[in-house]
């Protein structure tokens, strides 16, 4: 099925997955998981800072941080082979379906990363889901660039472009919002408890 350019509901759709897509990079990469992953792995935690992954100690911090570093490695060495291949064969649609999948249940993975009373919870399950969720955004964002050409006549990129990242920027802010609401209104402690 060929895509008609300027379609404002095509258009639309593709600005729309930009809202989804950086709500996911200002919430789990940037701003509420790595206060929530640093909040339980320090404050709970009687090794002080110092976390257990498959029976290896870390430091929490550089643990996640190797975690999405190995991650981004992975997209780096993947993506150029997938791209190639889906522009041969025109099933990109697929790979963006693929990538956008992973991303959103792996984020729904993270529901394992739940606070215990003594202790901080097992680490494994939840920072693989982590890396599984980054690669899922990168997948997906690569393959939701390339329908810019497709989707806009050439004199349009630009505007529909600034459009998706308007729409980005707004939809992670609005989810951020969201979020900030939902953690003052259950009273979650954002603050070092006393020892």
């Amino acid at each position: 099925m060929e895509i008609v350019k300027d379609n404002k509901k095509t258009i639309w759709a593709w600005c729309m997955f930009d809202w989804a897509n950086q709500s996911y990079n200002m919430v789990i990469t940037t701003t509420i998981f790595p206060f929530y992953y640093v909040y339980y792995t320090t404050w709970h935690n009687p090794n002080g800072d110092v976390v257990t992954f498959f029976g290896h100690k870390f430091v929490n911090t550089v643990l996640s941080n190797f975690v999405l570093g190995i991650a981004y490695l992975i997209i780096v060495l993947m993506l150029p082979i997938l791209t190639s291949i889906a522009d041969y064969k025109g099933n990109k649609r697929a790979y963006l379906q693929f990538f956008t999948w992973l991303g959103a249940l792996s984020c729904a993975g993270l529901f394992f990363f739940k606070p215990v009373e003594h202790g901080i919870p097992s680490l494994e399950m939840p920072l693989i889901f982590f890396a599984l969720a980054c690669i899922g955004y990168c997948g997906g964002f690569v393959f939701y660039n390339s329908y810019l050409p497709q989707i806009a006549s050439e004199a349009k990129q630009d505007n529909v472009s600034a459009k998706g990242f308007i729409y980005g920027y707004v939809g992670s802010l609005v989810v951020q919002m969201l979020l900030f609401g939902y953690c003052g209104e259950t009273r979650m402690v954002w603050y070092r408890p006393e020892k």
